[in-house]
């Protein structure tokens, strides 16, 4: 059975979710690992300013197209303390639908109530970096940053982070999310991917930009952007239908491996 075909099995993805939680069970039973999440105390805004002055630099660039692809874009220092806390595939679960062929874990969103920010979350105190890095996102000092980049009135806010493992043959159907088709977010949602890890290249799971929702059939025409470095970049664009804008990445290549984090922003009155 190939990779693919593995991913795909919803026998099989259920096998490898419930081996995980008897693996992250075990060892919090031993002591070995944290399984307690205090929200309050993840939610302040305690945390260290990790997002490099190339962020805001690229603002221009983003208001002429709706997009910007960002290099070195993580502090140096903060970035090589975050790949050694990157935690491994047992903190992470198969996607549950055929859409998307990765692992995803640590979901947070503004909207979960205390019970599930702390079941979702609750193993991230193993990894304070890549703790950090979320308190960063959700912190106030960058919705402001947000705000200035993106030249809006309106304050932004984080609505949904996750942290998100892939390997060779998985992929991301290219797609529109369904928040740049509501009127009231037009202009207004728009989605940062930072790519933290994985094999510099094409076809290596760096988020692409696409015209055609075929892209991967008639690759490369149709095609906007490719992130093609893996380690230490980010894209940011805007969600908004009329653009004609699909996201996503092809089948990735042999040997390859994407690690990214995953974030939504809108603004904030409209959360």
């Amino acid at each position: 059975m190939n990779f693919i075909n593995y991913y795909n099995s919803k026998f099989l993805k259920t096998i490898k979710e419930k081996k995980r939680s008897i693996y992250k069970g075990f060892l919090s039973n031993l002591k070995k690992i944290d399984s307690n999440l205090n929200s309050q105390d993840f939610l302040q805004n305690k945390c260290q300013n990790c997002i490099s002055k190339a962020f805001d630099n690229s603002s221009e660039s983003f208001s002429e197209k709706r997009w910007a692809y960002i290099d070195n874009v993580i502090k140096p220092k903060f970035y090589n303390e975050l790949l050694k806390d990157w935690p491994n595939k047992n903190f992470l679960v198969p996607y549950p639908t055929d859409d998307k062929i990765q692992d995803v874990g640590f979901r947070y969103s503004p909207k979960y109530s205390k019970e599930r920010l702390e079941n979702t979350c609750r193993y991230i105190n193993n990894f304070p970096t890549l703790k950090n890095f979320y308190q960063y996102l959700i912190s106030n000092n960058f919705s402001e940053r947000l705000q200035n980049f993106l030249n809006i009135d309106e304050s932004m806010q984080c609505s949904f982070i996750s942290t998100r493992s892939a390997y060779e043959g998985g992929y991301l159907n290219f797609h529109m999310d369904g928040v740049g088709g509501i009127k009231k977010f037009h202009r207004k949602a728009f989605n940062i991917v930072w790519h933290i890890n994985g094999i510099n290249g094409s076809r290596n799971g760096g988020l692409c930009l696409a015209t055609k929702e075929n892209v991967v059939d008639i690759w490369p025409e149709g095609l906007l952007h490719e992130s093609k470095q893996l380690k230490n970049s980010c894209f940011i664009y805007d969600t908004s239908h009329d653009l004609g804008y699909y996201h996503g990445y092809p089948p990735m290549n042999k040997n390859s491996f994407r690690w990214v984090i995953t974030s939504q922003f809108l603004p904030k009155n409209l959360i």
